[in-house]
């Protein structure tokens, strides 16, 4: 079983629609926002991408909050789902540049990420998919090469706190083998 995050953001929507359309079973881990529940956002959006409310029915659609550990879940929903997960893409992101939401930033891109590196360590996960973006190169110039980086320097906090993320999954997925 496959466990999305991010799926009411624009490339994880697109993959829950993907996943959708091919028939995989998997669990959308999502949160309520701005008064619509989970439920309501990831709903919405699949209508927008114009997938059918009969496709849907392979989605197991988990509310909770990556900032928080055990992702805001009580016990028995953390322990079944890590039961069941095989695979996970790890899409869920916080896109501000501004400084002034570093500590939202980072509560998301790397506390968030530790808790759900936490479940897939727990789990039988044996994949793990890290989406990032290409300007964890920092300020550098030239050929981007596709491998981690440590640049001296970054234009905002997202860049920062994908480039730290990077380390950070590589290093974990590394010892959980």
């Amino acid at each position: 079983m496959i466990l999305l995050t991010g799926g009411t953001g624009f490339l994880g929507a697109h993959i829950a629609a993907h996943l959708i359309e091919q028939g995989e079973e998997f669990i959308l881990l999502a949160r309520s926002k701005q008064g619509l529940s989970a439920a309501d956002r990831v709903g919405r959006l699949l209508d927008w991408l114009g997938v059918a409310a009969g496709r849907r029915k392979n989605i197991r659609l988990v509310e909770g909050r990556l900032e928080l550990p055990g992702l805001g879940l009580g016990p028995d929903a953390l322990a079944s789902i890590s039961r069941e997960i095989e695979e996970v893409v790890h899409c869920a992101s916080n896109t501000s540049f501004a400084e002034r939401k570093r500590a939202e930033v980072e509560a998301i891109n790397l506390d968030g990420l530790r808790h759900v590196l936490d479940l897939a360590e727990r789990s039988r996960c044996r994949r793990f998919h890290l989406i990032s973006t290409a300007y964890v190169a920092g300020l550098n110039s030239g050929l981007c090469a596709e491998e981690l980086v440590r640049p001296a320097a970054f234009t905002n906090v997202y860049e920062e706190t994908k480039c730290r993320a990077e380390w950070l999954a590589s290093e974990r997925c590394a010892k959980a083998g």
